[in-house]
């Protein structure tokens, strides 16, 4: 919520499918205004029965640890380029 003002007015999402390569396990999050935030939650009650308590604590987990594969990923893929503009 980086707007001035965001808080009042809106929701942000966030999705760990990308960031921890955890696709298809639905984990997410909404932080905002809490009036929203509490519909949400009324709404999403009703709708859906949520996370395993398992999936909640690996998502925490994931969300929380520091980001060592992805930086592995990416010195991968940086040894592949600069191999590959050398040739």
């Amino acid at each position: 919520m980086q707007v001035e003002g965001a808080m009042d007015i809106a929701m942000e999402f966030h999705s760990l499918s990308k960031t921890a390569n955890m696709t298809g396990w639905r984990v997410g999050m909404a932080t905002g205004n809490p009036d929203m935030v509490n519909a949400l939650m009324r709404v999403k009650s009703n709708i859906d029965s949520g996370l395993s308590q398992a999936n909640q604590e690996m998502g925490i987990a994931a969300w929380i640890s520091p980001r060592n594969g992805s930086q592995r990923i990416m010195r991968c893929i940086e040894n592949v380029a600069t191999r590959l503009s050398r040739s």
